[in-house]
């Protein structure tokens, strides 16, 4: 942020300045945007994942470091620059546990065809005098190979999209039922959850995307869709919904009185109210997995709120329930 700083102040070219002051413009911007430090209060758990909203921002500035004239004036002080910057490249590629080696021919293409195609026709046409129809052909060529290859995968996209979740969901989320509603086709799924279930629900709509998913919830003015807050409430939705497969977690928030003991007023134990219901059929069952246990039921009927148990929500201090 420095190099766009110093860019911004003192460079005489107009378009660089421009650049450098949209990356800051993008920093300043984050820092206000509603969602930076999401999550509870005084945990932010949203914090990592809204980084993402920065990067342009970073990238923007990350450019301008090579350029500020301070870091590649002299020559010398330009070749340390270079050598810094490809360390920490190698270093971060190195240690990154999430750096999907698949994409490594993809992104060396991009670059040669985004980059180093553009940089080396210019360097050809004014110091060596290629002609101009050969820089024409070369660049036709390059942007006929990139035509076929993109199609290849946006077809290998269409047909393959979440069959392996890992790439996706990682170290944690509903594996198996990604796994099992990629291959439905035009049912009715109800999804229930916390955000494992919430924010990786494209994935339940199937391969071919014929699925019909929909939160189950307490429909409300100007759009709200509020949680279940009892079991009969959870299982007259679910009756409503005519849904022919529920998806849910065990908990609607990873953490709360019934698992950790803290404040949460919005965490309820949805599959307690409905894992004893005849009309419930249990077809998968992911206690393990991370940040909590996920469920897939089948339903072979209607649910019957007047079995459920009477229950205690746990006490927890300075914690007020919800309406």
């Amino acid at each position: 942020m420095s190099a766009a700083v110093y860019i911004a102040w003192r460079s005489r070219n107009k378009i660089l300045r421009v650049i450098a002051v949209a990356s800051l413009l993008t920093a300043v911007v984050y820092v206000f945007t509603p969602l930076t430090a999401a999550g509870q209060e005084g945990s932010p758990t949203g914090f990592f994942t809204n980084t993402r909203y920065l990067v342009p921002g970073l990238v923007l500035a990350l450019v301008m470091l090579p350029i500020a004239r301070p870091l590649r004036a002299p020559d010398k002080r330009a070749q340390m620059t270079l050598y810094f910057l490809s360390a920490v490249y190698a270093i971060t590629v190195l240690l990154t546990p999430r750096w999907a080696t698949t994409y490594i021919i993809g992104t060396i293409f991009l670059t040669l065809a985004l980059v180093w195609t553009p940089a080396g026709l210019s360097l050809a046409r004014s110091r060596i005098g290629v002609s101009r129809a050969m820089v024409v052909g070369i660049a036709a060529s390059v942007v006929l190979l990139a035509v076929v290859l993109g199609r290849a995968q946006q077809v290998q996209y269409a047909d393959q999209h979440y069959v392996n979740p890992l790439p996706f969901l990682g170290e944690g989320g509903p594996r198996e039922a990604y796994e099992f509603a990629q291959k439905q086709h035009d049912k009715k799924i109800g999804i229930i959850g916390s955000s494992e279930i919430i924010f990786g629900q494209y994935g339940f709509y199937g391969n071919d995307a014929s699925n019909q998913v929909e939160f189950i919830g307490v429909k409300g003015p100007h759009g709200a869709n509020r949680l279940p807050t009892s079991c009969p409430q959870l299982r007259r939705l679910i009756d409503e919904g005519g849904y022919e497969y529920v998806i849910m977690s065990q908990y609607t928030e990873d953490t709360g009185p019934y698992n950790t003991g803290t404040p949460n007023a919005y965490q309820f134990p949805i599959y307690a109210w409905v894992k004893n219901d005849p009309a419930m059929k249990l077809l998968i069952s992911e206690p393990t997995i991370v940040p909590e246990p996920d469920y897939v039921f089948k339903v072979t009927g209607k649910l019957d709120p007047a079995t459920c148990k009477p229950e205690k929500r746990p006490e927890v201090p300075g914690e007020e329930a919800i309406e």
